[in-house]
């Protein structure tokens, strides 16, 4: 496995992430979880399994003769294939914080690396502080999910802090596979401000770190918009399989690393491009009942757009990333059927299955070139079948019926820049260019899709607006 990571020692008050396809963490690189965000006011940080939040946040503190220091001053802050790390440094000891969110579960691991510098023993008191905020995402209000108080206790059977949200089934669970010598839950100050009806949980370990020795404390942090028992299932594997989930994380990474790879004269460039490809496996979102998909951007955006995804798609297929393309594609596709079922692409939807905006005009052209590309780059044309019709509706339909009441083959509606006068159907560029090339790729699309004989007809219509375009738009 290469050691593929990234360090900075500057600016350590930006944000950073830690993803995995269903859990994900913002916070501070300095290692603090301060209040961030519109969509949900100061809440867009912290602990997220979407549709719901778990957390403000978590913060840890190492207690040596009353002398107590809050791990919110890292000097350095590293991203590796999978994880994060955060380094704090005193003069006689060094504190490690090692975090990754395994996919396909409904949580994360963190371990502290302790180590001594002082040449001493030493007895040492680590505090894991936790603060829960188990509510709804953006337009949860929408979908009729409303924030209630949490509840919490103590459960010596799992070492962990279980909580609740006393309105729904959501819970979390936060705790190490080690007794603590102390827990407390209660509205227990924090380091930075945790807005909302959470409630705070605090657990203490007692270290012995011999000289310039080491020490590991492992935690786990698991939630469920479901039920208990399935927070305490993905709690204990986190705790008892940590190992080989990370491997199988990296593995993957690796992967996504090794495929496609730039070599060019400038390293800058060859290691942005490495980490464009991982952002885009960051940014996949895995939410129950809805599917996945490529989210927009964290922390303000972590659900999906369609012209968002339908940009993101092209580069994401040559890179190789095929599955995540055509997970997107269909979230896509079933939620606009659902939502318009005439072609037009939906432009927003929030990871509680609320739709913001049914569409802009300019998507539903830009589905059949994000089709096009998947289909070409990875052959697979089940894939091209299932989603042809949808291709052909949102052109000729939506487009070119719906949106062109002139029948001049300009569509009208809003274009990529959504300024307001284009929602009255205002023929725009950027639209009329799009629908052009839509055409075009579904005259070469049709025939593998069964639908060689209309081919012609498509080709004919692209020409007709490609000339339009040209003589009276150029």
């Amino acid at each position: 496995m290469q050691d593929i990571h990234l360090d900075k020692t500057h600016q350590l008050d930006d944000l950073y992430a830690t993803c995995g396809d269903q859990v994900y963490l913002i916070g501070s690189q300095h290692g603090g979880f301060p209040p961030i965000g519109g969509h949900v006011p100061g809440e867009m940080g912290g602990v997220w399994d979407h549709p719901i939040k778990l957390l403000d946040g978590f913060w840890f503190a190492i207690t040596e003769d009353d002398q107590v220091w809050w791990l919110t001053d890292a000097v350095r802050y590293r991203i590796g294939l999978g994880y994060s790390q955060l380094l704090f440094q005193r003069p006689d000891l060094e504190v490690e914080r090692w975090e990754f969110a395994p996919d396909g579960l409904e949580g994360l691991c963190v371990e502290l690396l302790l180590k001594d510098l002082s040449g001493r023993k030493r007895q040492l008191t680590a505090t894991f502080l936790v603060r829960t905020d188990l509510q709804p995402a953006w337009l949860g209000e929408r979908a009729g999910l409303f924030d209630h108080a949490d509840q919490a206790m103590y459960s010596p059977e799992l070492k962990a802090i279980c909580a609740w949200d006393s309105g729904h089934p959501w819970q979390v669970m936060c705790g190490s596979d080690q007794e603590p010598a102390e827990a407390a839950i209660g509205d227990l100050p924090t380091p930075e401000p945790a807005p909302g009806q959470g409630i705070s949980g605090r657990l203490s370990y007692h270290v012995t770190l011999q000289p310039n020795g080491k020490a590991i404390l492992k935690f786990a942090i698991a939630g469920s918009t479901h039920s208990q028992q399935r927070a305490i299932v993905t709690y204990r594997r986190i705790l008892q399989q940590s190992r080989r989930l990370f491997r199988a994380k990296q593995r993957h990474y690796q992967r996504l690393a090794d495929t496609c790879v730039l070599h060019s004269p400038d390293p800058l460039l060859d290691r942005a491009f490495l980490w464009a490809k991982l952002d885009f496996q960051m940014l996949a979102r895995t939410v129950d009942g809805l599917g996945q998909g490529a989210g927009a951007g964290l922390p303000e955006y972590p659900w999906w757009f369609g012209c968002d995804s339908e940009y993101a798609v092209p580069p994401m297929v040559a890179a190789g990333q095929f599955e995540l393309a055509k997970s997107t594609l269909r979230l896509l596709a079933t939620t606009s059927q659902q939502v318009n079922g005439n072609g037009r692409m939906v432009h927003e939807l929030a990871t509680n299955g609320q739709v913001y905006n049914e569409g802009n005009a300019v998507e539903a052209a830009l589905f059949t070139r994000a089709v096009y590309h998947t289909y070409r780059w990875s052959g697979d044309q089940q894939f091209l079948r299932e989603m042809y019709p949808l291709c052909r509706q949102a052109l000729l339909d939506y487009l070119l019926k719906e949106c062109d009441p002139d029948k001049d083959l300009y569509p009208g509606g809003r274009s990529i820049v959504e300024s307001p006068e284009t929602a009255e159907f205002l023929e725009a560029l950027d639209t009329a260019c799009y629908t052009w090339e839509g055409l075009q790729l579904l005259a070469e699309l049709a025939p593998d899709a069964g639908d060689g004989v209309h081919a012609a007809r498509y080709r004919t219509l692209a020409e007709r607006l490609g000339r339009g375009v040209r003589r009276q738009w150029w």
